[in-house]
């Protein structure tokens, strides 16, 4: 009843269907644009509903398309900034999505390396050939020493964009190390990472704003994320400290940035965001510590707050279910909240029901039989008042009539249980 009146405010501003990757009106959104006649305004007052994410698969893949038409039929004319960002955005998208062209823009970037003089406009193309081979699971040793000199290189490099490409290389580098794919040794990766951190941290004595300070300090984050001479020799000695050590550096770093970012006007957060969540996946461990959950959703907030958006929330709820299929019942009740409590819109409709709905499982596989049947009675009758074009109906039985059947047993309210079992057979 409490939420009666939001359910219909929120039903009278967005009066629209929620399911929109329809294959029939996507087939008509990728016709208009067939015909040049991709104008959103006017299909949206036609009625038709726009799968915005379905349009810009669209536009990237034909970008990509006539980028590559281009090289194909005139190969590589001119060596400048303007045929570098055509040759990156192709290579990136390449790399994910079309691996079998990947080769030919190796072959491309490769001639581009060759000729070019201007050093910046080669370090940016340099590290778009390692990216292409490290994406496309290709060995680097014929870049190797290539590699060595560009690191070196950075010795006395002040681009903030360079700067962190060269972090992110050398983690790279450090994990081709690792993985015995390179031939260099322990003792160049370490004066590598020392040559770096230096550089780093004596640029930001001499940084002027606090933006430049933050960025230089978020490559330094990069580079401190690998292991460290004294955790890699009691790693190599078997020595579980050295893991130990090295958790409680990165989270230590990781509150460190966080205290620095959130002060700044500009910041990227989203690749913050996707670092975090990136090193966290690659290394189970992290999820472990006790702080992860409240770092998690500190990280997502920031990202929001500066993005304007929700796009954090997919990743908070899988985190959820992943404490919820291991058993930890009560980090995943807090995890749930706040899911919930992120996506109560119309857009995350289908995730704050969800959400809703885990709460109960928690709370039913903890015993505590009466707060199930709650949040499932919830989950049900919210998903029931909703509007039908809100397109929720499935979620009245999916996520709640059951449960709450299930609920009513366990609570040795057999009449009460028969009474929602003949409801769920209407």
């Amino acid at each position: 009843k409490q939420l009666a009146p939001k359910i219909e405010d929120l039903r009278k501003k967005f009066k629209k269907e929620f399911d929109l990757r329809n294959a029939l009106k996507i087939a008509r959104i990728k016709e208009e644009v067939e015909k040049g006649n991709l104008d959103l305004k006017a299909l949206i007052l036609n009625g038709l509903r726009v799968d915005y994410d379905e349009i810009k698969k669209i536009e990237e893949l034909e970008k990509y398309e006539r980028i590559l038409d281009k090289y194909k039929s005139q190969s590589l004319k001119l060596l400048n900034w303007g045929e570098f960002f055509e040759i990156k955005s192709a290579i990136r998208y390449s790399a994910i999505n079309v691996k079998d062209d990947i080769n030919f823009w190796i072959k491309i970037i490769r001639d581009f390396l060759t000729h070019v003089e201007d050093i910046k406009l080669k370090n940016n193309i340099f590290y778009e050939l390692m990216y292409a081979l490290f994406k496309t699971n290709q060995t680097w040793k014929e870049d190797e020493i290539t590699l060595i000199e560009y690191l070196k290189s950075m010795e006395s490099e002040l681009n903030l964009e360079v700067l962190k490409q060269s972090s992110i290389l050398f983690n790279l580098f450090f994990g081709e190390f690792q993985r015995e794919r390179v031939n260099s040794s322990i003792n160049t990766i370490f004066e590598l990472r020392d040559l770096l951190l230096n550089n780093l941290n004596k640029s930001i004595l001499n940084s002027k704003t606090d933006m430049r300070k933050a960025n230089l300090e978020f490559s330094v984050f990069l580079i401190q994320s690998s292991f460290s001479p004294e955790e890699y020799k009691l790693i190599l000695d078997e020595d579980d400290k050295g893991y130990i050590l090295w958790i409680k550096r990165f989270f230590v770093g990781l509150d460190r940035l966080i205290d620095i970012i959130e002060n700044v006007q500009y910041f990227d957060f989203s690749e913050f965001y996707n670092t975090f969540i990136g090193i966290a996946e690659r290394v189970e461990v992290i999820k472990d510590h006790p702080n992860y959950d409240e770092i998690l959703s500190k990280v997502a907030s920031l990202k929001n707050k500066y993005e304007g958006n929700n796009s954090t929330v997919v990743d908070l709820m899988k985190r959820g279910i992943e404490l919820y299929e291991n058993k930890k019942y009560l980090q995943a009740i807090r995890q749930f909240q706040v899911v919930k409590n992120k996506s109560f819109n119309p857009d995350k409709l289908y995730t704050c029901l969800y959400s809703v709905y885990y709460i109960g499982e928690c709370y039913n596989k903890l015993g505590l039989f009466y707060a199930a049947k709650y949040y499932f009675m919830v989950v049900f009758n919210l998903a029931n008042e909703m509007d039908v074009e809100y397109n929720v109906k499935q979620l009245t039985y999916s996520c709640g009539m059951d449960r709450i059947v299930m609920a009513a047993y366990n609570l040795k309210n057999v009449l009460e249980g028969l009474y929602y079992t003949s409801i769920s057979l209407i």
